[in-house]
C-alpha cells in the first residue's frame, strides 16, 4: 500500500474512472469526518462569555465575546463596538487570558 502522497499520485494515474470515483468519495468522507472531529472539539473548548478573535478578512484585529453556541455557529458581539455578527465555530480562535 502506497504510503507517501508521491506514492499515491503515482498510483492514481493507473486508476480507472469508477475506481477513481470510488477514491473520491472515501476522500471526501475522510475530509468531512475530519472537520467533524476539529469542529466538535472546538465547540467544546468554547463556553457562552469567552473572548474570541475570528479567521476573516472582516474582522481582522477585532475580538469578540461569544453570547451563544449553536451546533456550529455562534453569535459574537465585537467587544470594542457592540457590533453583533455570527460566525462558523470553524473560524473562531479563544484569546489568551493574557491578550485580553
Amino acid at each position: 500500500m502506497p504510503t507517501s502522497l508521491d506514492d499515491i499520485k503515482k498510483g492514481i494515474k493507473d486508476l480507472t474512472m469508477p475506481e477513481l470515483s470510488a477514491l473520491n468519495r472515501e476522500v471526501v468522507n475522510r475530509i468531512k469526518y475530519l472537520r467533524s472531529v476539529t469542529s466538535h472539539e472546538k465547540r467544546e473548548s468554547l463556553e457562552i462569555g469567552d473572548i474570541v478573535t475570528v479567521e476573516h478578512p472582516k474582522t481582522e484585529g477585532r475580538k469578540f465575546k461569544i453570547l451563544d453556541l449553536k451546533i456550529v455557529k455562534a453569535s459574537l458581539e465585537d467587544i470594542d463596538t457592540g457590533q453583533k455578527i455570527r460566525a462558523h465555530i470553524s473560524i473562531l480562535n479563544p484569546v489568551d487570558e493574557d491578550e485580553e
